[in-house]
C-alpha cells in the first residue's frame, strides 16, 4: 500500500495511516478469530452437556418404559388368572 501511496504521489501522512490501519485491521480480525474460536468452544462444551443430559434423560424413559411393560404384562396375567378362576 506505501508503494501505492508512493507511485501515486500522495502527500501528507497518508502512508502512516494507512500502515496503522492495516495493522488495526489485522488485529482486528484476528480479535474476531479468537472471539469465534472461543464461542465454538463454548458451544462444543453446551452440547457436549446436553448429549449426556439427553443420555440420562433417554436411560430413565427406557428404564420406565420397561417397568410399564412388566405391569402391562403382569395386569394381562392377572386378568388371564381372573377369567380362568371365573370360569371354574
Amino acid at each position: 500500500m506505501v508503494a501505492a501511496i508512493d507511485h501515486f504521489q500522495v502527500a501528507g501522512p497518508w502512508a502512516s495511516v494507512t500502515l496503522i490501519l492495516a495493522l488495526l485491521a489485522a488485529v482486528a480480525i484476528a480479535g474476531m478469530g479468537r472471539a469465534n474460536h472461543r464461542r465454538a468452544a463454548q458451544l462444543a462444551a453446551e452440547a457436549s452437556v446436553y448429549a449426556v443430559d439427553s443420555a440420562a434423560k433417554q436411560a430413565a424413559y427406557d428404564a420406565l418404559k420397561r417397568e410399564l411393560e412388566t405391569h402391562k404384562r403382569l395386569e394381562a396375567e392377572l386378568t388371564e388368572a381372573k377369567q380362568v378362576a371365573e370360569r371354574r
